[in-house]
């Protein structure tokens, strides 16, 4: 009797502790939290862009695409490549946001043209594949470039595929001479 008395009062011990130990966890994710909320609200774009990452991820706040698409959009439109880019991202795939390819490519051309790798690169597809635009392997293929120059691993096989298959020399000469002229805003 007195062992089982022991051992429940072992177990009831080490679980408030375990209780005390994640409610001091979720008061210290909270607060960063927190001060991203006051940041953001108070228009820093950072801290927009931060506060859509973590609803996108559901990091210390519940998931919502829609709240990360709206804080995003905050930060686009004070010129914020990475949320140019995540917005496109949730329009291309419809998420927080009605899918909406023509828009995707709004928002990754805005980054694009600010030097974000990862915007060129769906820039790219979105050319290739005539998503939202034209379909334009040339200007897919300028795009290519761009984000391959920055170190961007994806766009080598895009390239190869349009080198070899879809393009001819003077078409290749064409987006080479196109992503030589580009100037980043």
């Amino acid at each position: 009797m007195k062992a089982s008395r022991l051992i429940f009062t072992l177990l009831w011990a080490s679980s408030v502790a375990v209780v005390q130990l994640v409610a001091q966890q979720t008061k210290a994710d909270r607060k960063p939290i927190e001060e991203v909320k006051v940041k953001a609200e108070a228009g820093d774009a950072e801290s927009e862009v931060e506060l859509g990452l973590r609803y996108d991820k559901g990091a210390g706040v519940v998931e919502d695409h829609a709240e990360a698409a709206k804080w995003y959009r905050k930060a686009a439109e004070q010129n914020h490549a990475e949320a140019q880019y995540n917005l496109g991202v949730g329009y291309y795939k419809g998420e927080g946001v009605a899918k909406d390819q023509a828009e995707a490519v709004k928002w990754y051309r805005k980054a694009a043209e600010q030097n974000d790798a990862d915007a060129q690169y769906n820039l790219a597809i979105c050319y290739e594949r005539g998503d939202g635009v034209t379909e334009d392997w040339v200007e897919a293929y300028k795009w290519l470039l761009l984000a391959a120059r920055q170190g961007h691993k994806a766009p080598k096989e895009h390239m190869i595929l349009l080198e070899s298959k879809l393009l001819r020399p003077e078409q290749v000469a064409q987006g080479q001479k196109r992503a030589r002229e580009f100037k980043p805003r």
